[in-house]
């Protein structure tokens, strides 16, 4: 059994490939144990001619567009993706001994309980440098000459937004974010 490292994986293919996928793993790959595989329809019915590459696009841009939004919200729905309270925290308490100015967007939603989740006395010792808000315009911000790092869940729209601005980066783990990174540390856009 692998290690958690709190990685979580979901392999998205068609339904017609999925099928040869699963199919071609064998029983000591131990895949399924830490990847979520998962597949969605390509609009074509299953004795359509998958050769056909008009037809197959065509089906594909109707159908999968909503079958990938449907399969975000229910991955997004499960709940698993708040950071813990002592994970908030000690975010809080790093920002606080940097004793470095710094704006915090924090999402309602991020955290449980956000009101009580700063650590007592952080907001009164961070006041005069320190600026905790739900929402701010990231571009505007990224663009900024003050910005000296950017600390990211690596999104797409967040990692292409600092790359562009040539923001240097630290970035968290979830979703596509891993694969994101090393995209851009690949390319040499990143170190």
């Amino acid at each position: 059994m692998p290690a958690n490292h709190d990685i979580k994986v979901t392999f998205v293919n068609t339904e017609f490939n999925h099928e040869k996928v699963v199919k071609s793993l064998s029983d000591s790959d131990n895949v399924t144990e830490v990847v979520n595989m998962v597949s969605i329809k390509d609009g074509m019915e299953p004795w359509d001619d998958r050769n056909d590459f008009g037809k197959l696009t065509e089906a594909m841009d109707r159908v999968m567009p909503g079958e990938l939004e449907s399969l975000i919200e229910k991955i997004n729905t499960k709940g698993g993706e708040q950071i813990t309270r002592t994970q908030f925290e000690e975010l809080a308490l790093g920002l606080e001994l940097t004793n470095r100015p710094f704006l915090w967007v924090v999402r309602q939603d991020i955290a449980a309980d956000m009101d009580e989740a700063y650590p007592k006395g952080f907001k009164d010792s961070v006041h005069n440098r320190g600026r905790m808000v739900s929402w701010a315009p990231q571009q505007q911000v990224l663009s900024h000459p003050s910005v000296a790092c950017f600390v990211s869940h690596c999104g797409w729209n967040s990692a292409i937004e600092g790359v562009s601005n040539g923001v240097p980066f630290v970035f968290g783990l979830l979703c596509d974010h891993l694969f994101n990174r090393s995209t851009f540390v690949m390319s040499g856009r990143l170190d």
